[in-house]
This record gives C-alpha cells, structure tokens and sequence, in this order.
C-alpha cells in the first residue's frame, strides 16, 4: 500500500525538490520520487498517471505535479504541487535568460548546453527502460506490447510523425488490443472456476 503526503506543504515541497533537480528531464525525477523515495505510487500506479498525463496536453512532469496534488488534496493539492514544480525553476530560468543575453556567444556556455542536453536525454532513456518492468503485467500481454513499443518508436522517433497524429493512430489498436486481451482473460478465468 502506497504511502501519502503528510500535508499540502510536503506536498508542495517533494515538488520542489524535483522542480530544484529538473533540467528537461523531469519525468524521471518524479518517478524515481514517486516510487521510490516517498513510495505514494506503485510502478503500476505511475504507469497510469503517466498514460493520463501523455494524453494530454501540456509537460508530462507539470501535469504529473497537477494529477498527483488532486488525488491527495484536490484543487488545493494541485496547485501546490504545481506550484511547487515550477517555482524555483522558473525563477532560476528568468535569471538565466538575463545571464544569456549577454554571454549566448561563448563557447564555454554552448559546451555546457550541449552537455545538459546529453544528460537529459540519458535520465529519459533510464526512466524508459526503468517503467519497462511492467510491461509483464501489461493488459497488453507481452507481445503486443513489444510490438507497440517498436511501433511508437518507428512512427515517432524515425518517421517523425507528429503527437497530434501518432497518438490515435497507436492509442486505438492499442486500446482494442487491451479490450480483447482482457476480456479472454476474463472467459479463461470464469471457465477454470466452472472447472473447480
């Protein structure tokens, strides 16, 4: 059984700590937050937050902050949460914009940018393969949910189809596939009652 904030401060506070540790990467921040530090979602659970909240618009992590706030302390935990997330970086970003200004043209700051955005992508990659655990009790069956893995992967990542049209084009057969994988399991299962 999942653990639960102690008060919308602490709330607003994990959130900050993610917002303070977040650069483009945030989604596994929470995660490895929400799972393993404070323990308030199962890797099941955040599974499903992260499907709700990759289906609509807006960052993952912002909406993630939105959806984890209100399913402890509605509206009032979905501001602090969100709030929580974006403070801090949003003032270190105002602050870094002035810096840019006047140093976009030095080496050095490139570099560094080109650094950051190396890291980002290898946090995105780990928080991938870390949720990849569930795919054994995916309503999928392994299988298919391979098969939509590599689908996703060559319509998004080498096709470069937009969001606004690979996700229905993969979330439909996927939710059919669901549909009918769970309801044969659910006739396998009522016919090994009748057995015994």
């Amino acid at each position: 059984m999942p653990n639960q904030p102690k008060s919308l401060f602490d709330l607003f506070w994990t959130f900050t700590c993610v917002g303070i540790q977040s650069f483009g990467g945030a989604m596994a921040i929470v995660q490895r937050t929400m799972i393993d530090t404070k323990r308030w979602y199962t890797k099941e659970e955040f599974v499903e937050l992260l499907t709700l909240a990759q289906t609509l618009p807006g960052p993952n992590s912002t909406l993630a902050s939105l959806l984890v706030g209100d399913r402890f302390f509605g509206l009032k935990g979905a501001a602090a949460g969100f709030f929580g997330l974006i403070w801090v970086p949003l003032t270190v970003l105002t602050l870094m914009i002035i810096l840019y200004q006047s140093a976009s043209e030095l080496e050095w700051v490139q570099g560094a940018l080109r650094g950051v955005a190396a890291v980002v992508s290898g946090m995105v990659v780990g928080s991938a393969l870390s949720l990849c655990e569930t795919a054994k009790t995916s309503a999928l069956g392994l299988p298919v949910w391979l098969l939509f893995v590599v689908s996703t992967f060559v319509i998004v990542g080498l096709l470069k189809v937009p969001m606004i049209w690979a996700l229905p084009l993969l979330a439909v057969p996927a939710i059919y596939c669901a549909y009918v994988f769970l309801k044969r399991r659910r006739q396998f299962e009522a016919r090994q009652e009748n057995e015994s």
